[in-house]
């Protein structure tokens, strides 16, 4: 029937997401839309090392990563 495709099509499985498992490394904190596309690359952690005072999407200008997403990444400056 129509709704069982339906809620197949609609359905993801979570070993579709080929960066679930990738940790990025990073010399400046991603701008805003690259934090999103992050997040919804599913990606576990990301590592920078400068802040990104003009658009910084996870630590310094915007924190993205604190709203509610449908993924959760952890985000950490190291020096």
């Amino acid at each position: 029937t129509n709704t069982e495709k339906s809620n197949k099509i609609n359905h993801i499985d979570s070993n579709q997401y080929y960066l679930k498992d990738l940790n990025i490394i990073l010399f400046k904190e991603p701008c805003i839309m690259c934090t999103y596309a992050l997040v919804h690359s599913r990606v576990n952690r990301i590592y920078f090392k400068v802040d990104n005072k003009i658009g910084g999407g996870c630590h310094s200008t915007i924190k993205i990563l604190d709203y509610k997403l449908n993924h959760l990444i952890k985000c950490f400056k190291v020096s």
